[in-house]
């Protein structure tokens, strides 16, 4: 699997002017490479190699979004579903941790489910072509989630549980002298280390309208929620619940989706106190509505709305609406 990224225009558009921690348009801060405009990065050059038909390996440089703790309604990059981070991934987990990285493990799908548990180098290769030298020098990132179908009701969903370990220098909140760390920002400064942080989460989806003419398609409510260390994980916990899926109108475009999500981020209690005067980071929360619209068949427009109450840089940013615009183009 090899993947080239790149952007243009202003680094993540309106996101780092919210106030809330995480991009509000995920997408366009997407290589997080703010002083690099004009370069092409190479973020996935990986291998994934079946054994049996209940083991899957894999290793190389590898992105960290989409990894873990996906909903069928709520997912991706921000490209497909919902554009604000905390809607497409666990900000819990992603705060902090590199975008792309060196990662081996090994996914076992089951007739119920699958299981799957990875190592990462905790080094940010973004820059790098592949990203092999001093491999764990600096430490290690474990991961592991277990992921359930299910059939309430005579309809498809999945449970998921999971979590995340990180053993490698961090930024202790205790002392830090700049704005909390931002994802995919490059972070605040701190003048002491923390050299372990652990994320537990759960996630959920469940078709609830599913149509005759295609079991993959209907519509139905998804939700996450994460508990972490609090320090060196500026989140501490993390809760997001919508609905979301095909189009409920009929008659529209076969492509048709939707989405109408919430979240609630519970910053953590242990910022220094030079943080908590300059910048007043608390918890935050927002919401997302989006219509994604198939124009034709290798076209789609997503008219986009979000309501946004700051959370980490409450103390430069006041509550915001964000309106948006998304056009896909596939040739």
């Amino acid at each position: 699997m090899v993947t080239a990224e790149h952007w243009w225009g202003d680094y993540g558009n309106v996101s780092l002017s919210t106030g809330a921690g995480v991009p509000a348009v995920f997408g366009a801060a997407l290589p997080p490479t703010p002083n690099d405009p004009g370069v092409l990065y190479l973020t996935n050059f990986y291998l994934a190699q079946p054994l049996t038909q209940n083991l899957v390996v894999f290793a190389g440089k590898k992105v960290l979004v989409g990894e873990m703790d996906q909903d069928r309604f709520a997912g991706g990059n921000g490209t497909q579903q919902f554009m604000n981070q905390a809607l497409v991934a666990n900000p819990a987990f992603l705060l902090g941790l590199p975008y792309t990285s060196f990662s081996a493990g090994v996914v076992s799908p089951q007739k119920w489910g699958r299981m799957a548990i990875s190592v990462r180098d905790p080094q940010n290769r973004t820059t790098d072509t592949v990203g092999l030298s001093n491999l764990f020098s600096q430490g290690v990132i474990v991961s592991g989630e277990v992921k359930l179908k299910t059939n309430f009701f005579g309809l498809p969903g999945d449970q998921h549980v999971g979590g995340v370990w990180k053993r490698f220098d961090q930024q202790n909140l205790n002392f830090l002298l700049s704005p909390p760390p931002q994802y995919p920002g490059t972070g605040g400064a701190s003048s002491q280390t923390l050299s372990q942080g652990y994320t537990v989460f759960y996630g959920f989806d469940q078709f609830v309208v599913r149509y005759a003419d295609d079991e993959e398609r209907g519509w139905g409510l998804f939700g996450r929620a994460s508990l972490s260390d609090g320090n060196p994980t500026p989140v501490r916990y993390f809760v997001s619940a919508g609905i979301g899926g095909d189009s409920p109108f009929k008659g529209w475009s076969r492509g048709d989706k939707f989405g109408l999500g919430w979240y609630y981020i519970g910053g953590s209690t242990e910022f220094s106190p030079v943080t908590q005067a300059l910048f007043a980071p608390r918890d935050g929360t927002g919401v997302e509505l989006y219509y994604k619209a198939q124009v034709t068949p290798w076209l789609d427009i997503t008219p986009d709305i979000q309501y946004i109450k700051p959370g980490l840089l409450n103390g430069i940013s006041d509550n915001a609406f964000v309106f948006g615009l998304r056009v896909n183009m596939r040739l």
